[in-house]
């Protein structure tokens, strides 16, 4: 499975594939930058955001995930242990939305997006 969108705002798609690490098996996805030979790993070995207090080498919890259209996202903030509140993020860019699923509903995850320099995790949901 494959995603396409233009994640670094230059006009040209880029492909996101999911991929594991042959080794450990752990998950992940490779995203390649369609107008250079530039490529980032999230997960399969590498970390990435932060899942629940500690960031994550596995996104074998990821049960679905999307290209992020939106300019503006809700970033979850937490103080010992407990939700209390969000802030509000611009993104100057597409993203790749990441979930994993209760009942079919959208539980805890977030997106990660290129901010022109590097890329960001913003924490959504539980």
């Amino acid at each position: 499975m494959f995603l396409l969108g233009d994640f670094n705002g230059d006009g040209i798609n880029d492909i996101s594939i999911l991929v594991s690490e042959k080794r450990t098996q752990k998950k992940g996805m490779i995203v390649f930058f369609g107008n250079s030979t530039q490529y980032f790993i999230f997960g399969a070995g590498t970390k990435v955001g932060k899942i629940g207090s500690d960031a994550t080498d596995d996104l074998k919890w990821m049960e679905r995930w999307e290209v992020f259209k939106g300019k503006v996202a809700y970033e979850t903030k937490f103080h010992d242990g407990d939700m209390v509140g969000s802030t509000k993020r611009r993104l100057s860019n597409k993203g790749i939305s990441m979930w994993s699923l209760e009942d079919g509903e959208p539980l805890a995850g977030g997106i990660i997006y290129w901010n022109g320099k590097k890329w960001i995790w913003i924490h959504q949901g539980e």
